[in-house]
């Protein structure tokens, strides 16, 4: 829903146009919401073809229509420039020649024979896409059929036309005339609105399915109701003319354009398509960053080696945590009082004490995930003799156990070290509680606590040990 956009959602805007699912997941419904909040979506190479040439001396060169999942696509070439007070008008009929309207919301009459159910208006600056008064699919959805509306064409001379338009529902059923169309100049930056594109010598129109009253481009459906029955019908078109008007004359394909059917959508790499909402959110991914935890780590060196390594897998990023799951890196905050180190980014390092130094000495240092720091962690390093190496059974277990896990209200911490306090981070890092505790085990009251995933620490004098519990 967030990453994909997914054609088998139903919108109840849309669903008079596609309420058929074995349809509707074969095509991308651009007048649909449910199907277009993905980051990602669909395209296919458009199946065009030349489907009208015309004298070198005429205003039109030619004609290209061409089919997608989302658009049917029509480039009108000129051999002139499309001026700036130019008009150019294209009537589609969608179906069945002897349905539609005859004359133009302008008064043009179409070519003898010809009829259309829609008609746009296109200039430099705007587009306005118009539909016949008994084909106007206007709060169909609100059941509020006006007087002429029949949801189906009808043969017209004459007859009222009006702006492609819808209606929302919530908070108020406000009309939007998605009829106003987007125009771009060639020069201009492309967007996902524009319907048409104005060049020199040319111009690329696309209109989406449900603009026209597709209901399944997959097979050339298209809606057909049929008077007193409770369902919204269709039928199978039997293919488009454009009939284009253009310096005062007209330019239409003579065979009407169709094309072949799909049953299913092909997976290919070059269909998925990166919108600019995906780079958007890329490049501003930081602002939704959680920052990654640094928990404390403790060594223990023992002398007489001037220098110690530790490896990656043993390193200060070992036990650390990213709830975004990006990779991070080490870096120093504070270095060691007592000794040299050379920390790598990977959390590796190689330690050395200052000549004659024993005891304990610490490194600060902090995560950086991609986007942001963590705050500082530390590592507890004790530097020892050989002689005082028996002082730790490095055959003992240490135990850190939490029960009952998940809690509800009371929990328990018991391990068989002295613990001086334990700290309890929620999910993100955030430190929730700290509780002294002086003994090997304590109670804990969670019943504050909200539900989900816990990271509990428990310090002692030389270690610093980890577990997690969910609240319930």
């Amino acid at each position: 829903f967030s990453w994909l956009d997914e054609w088998f959602k139903r919108t109840w805007v849309a669903d008079p146009l596609d309420a058929k699912g074995e349809d509707r997941v074969l095509w991308g419904n651009k007048a649909s919401p449910e199907q277009n909040f993905g980051l990602v979506s669909f395209s296919r190479p458009q199946k065009r073809d030349t489907i009208a040439r015309f004298a070198s001396t005429q205003p039109v060169s030619y004609l290209i229509a061409g089919v997608d999942y989302s658009f049917i696509n029509l480039e009108v070439g000129l051999n002139q420039r499309f001026g700036l007070h130019d008009e150019m008008w294209v009537a589609l009929d969608t179906y069945a020649a002897t349905l539609g309207e005859s004359v133009l919301p302008n008064g043009a009459i179409l070519p003898s024979g010809t009829r259309a159910e829609f008609a746009l208006l296109v200039t430099q600056y705007s587009a306005r896409l118009y539909v016949t008064l008994s084909y106007d699919a206007f709060n169909m959805w609100h059941r509020l059929q006006g007087p002429g509306q029949l949801y189906r064409s009808t043969p017209s001379n004459g007859a009222p036309w009006n702006i492609v338009r819808t209606r929302n529902n919530h908070p108020y059923r406000e009309v939007h005339f998605i009829g106003n169309l987007q125009v771009s100049l060639d020069f201009e930056a492309r967007s996902t609105l524009d319907a048409v594109v104005v060049y020199d010598r040319k111009l690329s129109i696309r209109l989406p399915w449900n603009f026209i009253n597709f209901t399944a481009p997959n097979r050339m459906g298209v809606l057909h109701d049929v008077p007193n029955t409770s369902a919204r019908e269709d039928t199978i078109s039997d293919g488009v003319i454009f009939s284009v008007r253009y310096g005062d004359e007209w330019f239409s394909n003579p065979v009407r354009f169709t094309w072949p059917s799909w049953h299913y959508v092909k997976n290919t790499e070059e269909m998925e398509q990166l919108k600019k909402s995906y780079f958007v959110f890329k490049d501003n991914q930081s602002l939704f960053n959680t920052r990654a935890v640094a928990f404390r780590d403790s060594y223990q060196f023992t002398l007489p080696r001037p220098a110690f390594f530790v490896s990656a897998a043993e390193g200060l990023l070992q036990n650390d945590f990213d709830l975004d799951g990006n990779n991070f890196t080490a870096l120093i905050s504070e270095n060691p009082a007592n000794g040299r180190i050379s920390l790598r980014t990977d959390g590796s390092f190689t330690y050395i004490p200052n000549p004659g130094f024993l005891g304990y000495d610490s490194l600060r240092y902090v995560i950086f995930d991609g986007h942001s720091l963590s705050i500082p962690g530390t590592a507890i390093f004790q530097v020892i003799g050989p002689a005082t190496l028996q002082i730790n059974d490095q055959d003992s277990k240490i135990q850190f156990n939490i029960f009952p896990n998940p809690v509800t209200n009371f929990f328990t911490v018991r391990s068989n070290q002295l613990l001086e306090n334990i700290q309890i981070y929620d999910i993100g890092g955030q430190l929730i509680k700290t509780l002294m505790v002086n003994d090997t085990q304590i109670q804990v009251n969670a019943s504050s606590l909200k539900q989900g995933m816990y990271i509990i620490v428990g310090n002692t004098r030389e270690t610093r040990l980890t577990g997690k519990f969910v609240k319930q």
